[in-house]
């Protein structure tokens, strides 16, 4: 009987210690709010920069918020009022995100009275 060598059992055992890390991919979390029309250019501008407070959650990868780009294209929804896109490092982190304190605090605090409609998407 022939025994591997310490170096293919040494490289199988990196192969299954990194092959989970291999196939996590990043999950972006797309906030699209509509505000409600009483919501000020100001409060929206707080609203916004308040939501970069999300990077402080742990395993937050990014947060970035943005205005929508006008656009003639009728394909293209611009009514939104704003967006917010906070990246993840997989699937499995979109629970933790949503039930950490920073997460509920600003959704109470900032979008749950001043928001018309919300739309979501994970990919």
């Amino acid at each position: 009987m022939t025994l591997a060598s310490p170096r293919s059992i040494i490289g199988v055992l990196i192969c299954l210690l990194i092959s989970p890390l291999a196939t996590a991919k990043p999950v972006n979390h797309v906030v699209l709010v509509w505000l409600k029309a009483e919501i000020s250019v100001e409060q929206r501008n707080t609203i916004m920069q308040a939501g970069l407070q999300l990077q402080n959650i742990p395993g937050v990868i990014s947060v970035h918020t943005g205005l929508p780009v006008a656009s003639d294209r009728a394909i293209v929804d611009d009514s939104f009022s704003f967006g917010i896109t906070i990246e993840l490092p997989d699937a499995n982190a979109i629970n933790s995100y949503l039930e950490h304190p920073i997460h509920v605090n600003y959704v109470a605090t900032h979008i749950k009275h001043s928001a018309e409609k919300l739309l979501i998407y994970d990919f």
